[in-house]
């Protein structure tokens, strides 16, 4: 089992930088302005998006900009946490009208969390 083990710790260390270049391209698209990946369905998606991690992935290893000497983990691990400040920005209704109301009858206000996006009725 050990043997197992460490084969599998080796081989995630050898390709944790491709695996999260693919992670980040699924989650977020492109990565920078020269990236070409296109989000696609079916085989024609995992055709593009094998090229755009190769293409990438070789892009990064040269470092020729900031953004391509830091590790695509740290990138999405930034790229999440802008995300995540986006969504956290509190929602206002446009209108009078548009506001909703809890059944005790007091204006319902919410902002999307983290962790859902469940609103708290007061």
């Amino acid at each position: 089992f050990e043997t197992l083990t460490h084969a599998s710790c080796e081989a995630q260390r050898r390709q944790a930088q491709v695996w999260w270049c693919a992670i980040y391209h699924e989650r977020f698209g492109r990565c920078c302005p020269r990236c070409q990946f296109e989000r696609l369905a079916g085989a024609a998606g995992a055709r593009s998006l094998t090229q755009t991690v190769q293409r990438c992935s070789e892009a990064a290893a040269a470092g020729l900009t900031a953004i391509d000497r830091k590790p695509w983990k740290e990138r999405y691990v930034e790229q999440e946490r802008l995300n995540t400040l986006s969504k956290s920005v509190r929602i206002s209704p446009g209108t009078p009208g548009d506001a909703a109301y809890s059944v005790s009858g007091k204006k319902v206000t919410y902002t999307l969390s983290n962790s859902s996006d469940w609103f708290f009725d007061p």
